[in-house]
């Protein structure tokens, strides 16, 4: 089981914070997890929009009118 926290500033491309919280459940340190987060993922909003193609309407009637 893993929680992860990413808060951003405005103005900011990088995150101001990143935290790892396991609940106990980990096989390696929240700070081990954290820094491979960190050296791994692009968190800049820009490529989390370009990596996981939020630009594609894919959603856009699911939201028009409620959930279903």
């Amino acid at each position: 089981r893993c929680e992860a926290q990413v808060a951003y500033a405005i103005g900011k491309a990088q995150p101001v914070g990143v935290f790892i919280e396991t609940f106990g459940t980990g096989t390696a340190s929240n700070e081990a997890i954290q820094k491979a987060v960190l050296e791994v993922f692009d968190l800049r909003p820009a490529a989390i929009i370009q990596d996981l193609d939020l630009l594609r309407p894919i959603y856009a009637q699911t939201a028009a009118y409620g959930h279903f």
